[in-house]
């Protein structure tokens, strides 16, 4: 089971690492230090971090995140917050058929295409034609669509 996380860390205020990492900053006035972005796999039952990327200041988690996924295989579990859940991970994630659970934005919606043996129970929200554009939980509650898929924004499952 394998967990996947960024985190920014302060660097000495030097000329090279300023080049290197960037540094915050707001309308005001730069950030004391320049900060590393630093994004890992952690394997999750032991703790080790197994592989990381640094990036600077200025790039994002996710950009970051898509050079750690080759190293993951199908035997493995992929573990994420919710800033993980975006096209560029998941599916690449897919597409290896590797397993994962990401946490997901409260107003997020999927469709449900198919539930996975265990699944004890589904939360639908309501029903959609897949050529709408995509709904908000919104728009699902004020108007009930024809039915074409269902939403959902919880699945219950026991492992």
């Amino acid at each position: 089971m394998m967990g996947i996380d960024g985190t920014l860390l302060d660097c000495p205020d030097t000329d090279a690492n300023r080049k290197a990492f960037g540094r915050p900053s707001n309308q005001t006035s730069n950030g004391a230090f320049p900060k590393a972005r630093v994004v890992s796999l952690c394997e999750l039952a032991t703790r080790v971090l197994w592989r990381s990327v640094i990036g600077s200041y200025h790039q994002n988690e996710q950009k970051l995140t898509q050079a750690l996924l080759q190293h993951l295989t199908p035997s493995m579990l992929l573990l994420a917050d919710r800033h993980f859940g975006v096209a560029p991970i998941i599916y690449p994630l897919l597409k290896r058929r590797i397993e994962f659970l990401i946490r997901a934005k409260k107003s997020q919606l999927f469709v449900v295409e198919k539930l996975p043996p265990r699944a004890n129970r589904i939360n639908p929200r309501k029903v959609w034609k897949r050529s709408q554009a995509w709904p908000t939980k919104r728009d699902c509650d004020r108007n009930p669509p024809p039915p074409n898929g269902t939403f959902a924004d919880q699945v219950e499952m026991s492992i």
